[in-house]
């Protein structure tokens, strides 16, 4: 469980705790985000149905190329930028 605890009391700067810490605890977070929207990776894609082009009839090439589609589909995806540092101490009286 976290509570607020006093960094000092003759300061009152308050920081996190966790009861269940015995020594304190840093871990990084994300604080600034970049999305980017899904595309198709034109290479992939290009280098894929060439190789459906081999492919003797309409549908199969269709399957095929389609195939490329999904194999080449980049989605789109949530990427951290910037990161900060976070410390978690343990609670006073532990």
């Amino acid at each position: 469980m976290f509570h607020s605890s006093l960094l000092n009391d003759s300061v009152g700067i308050f920081r996190e705790c966790d009861e269940s810490l015995t020594e304190p605890v840093t871990y990084a977070i994300c604080v600034e985000w970049e999305n980017s929207e899904g595309y198709l990776e034109q290479n992939c894609f290009g280098v894929c149905a060439s190789f459906c082009d081999a492919i003797g009839n309409f549908w199969g090439k269709l399957a095929c190329k389609s195939g490329c589609l999904g194999i080449c589909w980049k989605p789109e995806r949530r990427l951290c930028i910037k990161y900060d540092t976070v410390t978690i101490y343990p609670c006073k009286g532990n």
